[in-house]
């Protein structure tokens, strides 16, 4: 079961490209079996070069970003960029939703779905298509809301996730709650699921749990590419089999979504935590237990917190508590401490708290699953991680509709985008999609 992604303006080139090199470092201290199946599921091979290619399509605006994803370092020189895979063009979408959507849109649709038909022919297990992007710019928001709505136009059966970051909420850019809300509307309408990331989540936890006083974009995008790739990192149901099959990955991000994570159309957002997360020189000294990690990071889902500032006086029944639909617990790692010694009381750790139904919802059908993986993510011996459909993203959906709202009653810009087609009506049904999506988490 393979991917096949879409990194999607300035943003989406940047995560991409950050997390490629993330998988290519966690595969190479892998076992073979692992090694195998996560060369499958993420990458193609070029004999000729003796490198792995990733399965991925670079579309920009801009020929920047692309290049230097072209040419940045990769890790000992094993993985690259298929240059052919690329889309750009020498103008921006001066961070304008209708720019990127309305003229630049049309434009790429056909080179751009003809490369991802290339790359289709390329893959032989196609289990779902990743949108990369930000919410908050012109082109990862519009084009990519475009490039979105031509995929699932044209290859209707073909499951697709959005992994779209959130702006920092105090403002990176003046009409990002417009942009974002046009994006939401958007992915709402032609995705299977989105899972939002916050930049202001990754700021905390450089600064919090990494010890980074002043973290940059790279370092955030190294926290993200870290979460991203504890949840899309192949699980293997025999590693002792003389031969590797992507069938081996019993990780199927179609069926999780369609079976368990977004069951209901009208709940499509999911959030992602996991932990440990801690400097690389902090590793050889930690010593968790299962239950003590299942613990923090049950605390981490209720109170929609972080693992630096975790509310412990919490409870699932405590007013403004999170509420679940559905959870995912991703398990890795082996029943055995920093001294290699076997943790009888850990062996049968069954993860309880996952199970409370106190934790979730009784205004919608809930589930849970957990899925075991013996490999030492992230070089932890043992690590969680959760995908929650839950109101995690409730507090960001207030934030964005409140600012449209308020912008688009005083008309603030949006002559910006009434110039490239968009129209007042056009603002208040984006506007009314997305508030119906906060309504409806917060009365869970």
């Amino acid at each position: 079961m393979s991917f096949i992604t879409f990194q999607v303006g300035q943003c989406g080139n940047q995560v991409g490209q950050t997390l490629y090199e993330f998988l290519m470092g966690e595969m190479i201290n892998a076992p073979p079996a692992s090694q195998a199946v996560t060369g499958e599921t993420f990458f193609n091979y070029n004999p000729k070069t003796d490198k792995y290619v990733a399965r991925s399509i670079l579309v920009d605006m801009e020929p920047k970003v692309i290049n230097e994803c072209y040419t940045s370092q990769k890790i000992k020189n094993l993985w690259e960029y298929d240059k052919n895979m690329s889309f750009y063009k020498q103008e921006g979408s001066g961070n304008n939703w209708a720019f990127g959507h309305n003229i630049h849109g049309p434009d790429c649709r056909e080179p751009v779905l003809e490369l991802f038909k290339r790359q289709l022919e390329r893959t032989d297990y196609l289990d779902s298509v990743i949108f990369f992007q930000s919410l908050a710019g012109g082109t990862g928001s519009g084009l990519g809301s475009y490039l979105l709505e031509a995929v699932r136009d044209e290859f209707p059966d073909v499951c697709i996730m959005n992994i779209a970051v959130v702006p920092h909420l105090t403002g990176e850019v003046i009409v990002q709650n417009y942009n974002a809300t046009f994006t939401l509307s958007k992915l709402y309408e032609h995705s299977d699921a989105i899972l939002l990331i916050q930049n202001d989540l990754l700021h905390t936890t450089c600064k919090d749990l990494l010890n980074l006083p002043k973290p940059n974009l790279n370092d955030m995008n190294k926290v993200m590419a870290t979460m991203l790739a504890s949840f899309l990192y192949p699980v293997l149901s025999d590693k002792k089999k003389s031969f590797f099959s992507p069938l081996q990955n019993t990780l199927s991000v179609s069926d999780l979504l369609n079976d368990l994570l977004v069951t209901n159309p009208l709940y499509k957002l999911l959030s992602l935590k996991n932990l440990p997360q801690m400097p690389e020189k902090d590793k050889a000294f930690s010593s968790n237990l299962w239950s003590a990690l299942e613990k923090r990071l049950f605390q981490m889902a209720i109170s929609n917190t972080t693992e630096g500032n975790t509310n412990w006086t919490m409870k699932p029944t405590s007013q403004g508590a999170n509420k679940s639909i559905a959870n995912l617990l991703i398990v890795r790692g082996e029943s055995f401490n920093a001294k290699g010694d076997v943790e009888k009381t850990e062996k049968d750790y069954n993860f309880p708290l996952i199970k409370l139904k106190e934790m979730y919802s009784t205004k919608v059908s809930n589930a849970h699953m957990i899925i075991k993986d013996n490999h030492h993510f992230n070089n932890n011996f043992k690590s969680l991680t959760l995908i929650s459909n839950s109101q995690a993203n409730v507090k960001d959906l207030e934030v964005v509709t409140r600012n449209t709202y308020r912008m688009t009653h005083a008309k603030a810009y949006t002559y910006q985008y009434e110039k490239y087609g968009l129209t007042l009506d056009d603002f208040e049904e984006a506007l009314a999609r997305v508030e119906q999506v906060y309504y409806n988490y917060s009365q869970l």
